[in-house]
């Protein structure tokens, strides 16, 4: 199994400037990846194993093609991911190993850093306003391809 197009946000333009760059992309009608798992909830519904396996390894694939490209998306979270089909799940292994599983895109690259710009194992500290855990740290993190 591999990540397709489908899988990642698609450009319709883009404009360049000296200290950053605005990209247009299609919008998606769909639920991103936490508001379906809090609807979910809510109905007191639950995902399978197998459809969590499967949204998972999805979700690895996705990472591994932008990965691939030398492309840091380094804004991963469930805001960030589009449930393309929230009504039409995954339902067994077969669909899995199909190759052709399309249920997760990957938007919002605001962040996002083109490692072929840097020295090969260049290593980035972020400084975050907000706290992602309540783990006591420094403010930084490091980022690393």
């Amino acid at each position: 199994m591999q990540a397709s197009g489908l899988n990642i946000q698609e450009p319709r333009s883009f404009f360049c400037f000296n200290d950053g760059g605005i990209l247009l992309s299609k919008m998606y009608n769909a639920p991103t990846l936490l508001t379906f798992h809090n609807e979910l909830v809510d109905n007191r519904g639950h995902l399978s194993e197998v459809q969590l396996l499967i949204l998972s390894v999805e979700l690895m694939c996705i990472l591994d093609c932008i990965h691939k490209c030398e492309v840091l998306h380094a804004d991963l979270k469930p805001d960030n991911i589009i449930m393309r089909t929230p009504n039409r799940l995954p339902q067994n292994k077969k669909e899995f190993f199909t190759g052709e599983l399309c249920f997760l895109v990957l938007i919002d690259f605001g962040k996002s850093v083109d490692m072929q710009m840097f020295p090969r194992n260049h290593k980035f500290t972020s400084r975050d306003a907000a706290p992602t855990s309540d783990a006591p740290d420094d403010g930084e993190e490091a980022l690393e391809l």
